[in-house]
């Protein structure tokens, strides 16, 4: 499967927070954010600087599909993992109702963009 993407210009921050953190107000001013909670974390993925937090991994940028994803497709984030882990790359995913974000590590976003290419996708800037 070949799925072209779109390369985000915002850097990203994954944040953990105690699992009884309220969420920070301020990032629904973000141009993109995430938020997970479970039994034991809140994480929130953001372009923002918070305070707050427990952990921190600064500095990752977004590659997300282009277009909508229908529910009944199979393999595309392991498709995609595979290949990538393939070249060592590590990667954060974040799933929308529509798309599948992959954020990968500042200093390896020109790796990341030549990986795709070379297996058949399309990479576009946001601009």
């Amino acid at each position: 499967m070949s799925f072209d993407f779109i390369l985000y210009s915002e850097v990203l921050h994954i944040y953990r927070f105690h699992v009884a953190s309220p969420i920070p107000p301020r990032i629904f001013d973000s141009s993109f954010f995430a938020i997970s909670k479970s039994s034991v974390e809140l994480s929130v993925v953001t372009d923002l600087k918070l305070d707050g937090y427990e952990r921190v991994e600064e500095n990752w940028k977004r590659f997300s599909i282009a277009g909508v994803l229908d529910f009944s497709l199979t393999g595309v984030i392991s498709g995609i993992s595979v290949l990538l882990a393939d070249h060592g790359i590590s990667i954060f995913v974040v799933s929308s109702f529509d798309t599948d974000h992959l954020l990968v590590r500042v200093g390896q976003v020109e790796n990341v963009h030549q990986i795709l290419k070379q297996a058949g996708h399309f990479v576009s800037a946001d601009e």
